[in-house]
């Protein structure tokens, strides 16, 4: 394992517009999770991330077309809000 780290790529602002209910649970969860320790903008980063991938997937196949869901692994249903490896 390499001592030196890759740059991380510049970080972008985007607008998503979202139910109030959803609103209110995320502000929360901001500040449980600030008051916690955790990186909770980090995490819906790569949350968000991760679906733009998968909807350049699916639009990339031909309509019609069915595509088996990936199933979720343990670490990801189970990883922490700030990203380290749970003890369990």
């Amino acid at each position: 394992m390499g001592l030196l780290k890759r740059k991380e790529e510049k970080t972008e602002v985007i607008s998503v517009r979202v139910p109030g209910s959803a609103k209110v649970e995320l502000d929360e969860l901001r500040q449980r999770a600030e008051a916690g320790g955790f990186d909770l903008a980090g995490s819906m980063s790569e949350a968000v991330v991760r679906i733009i991938r998968q909807i350049s997937v699916e639009l990339r196949e031909p309509a019609g077309t069915v595509r088996a869901v990936r199933p979720q692994r343990r670490s990801d249903v189970s990883r922490p809000i700030n990203g380290t490896a749970s003890e369990s």
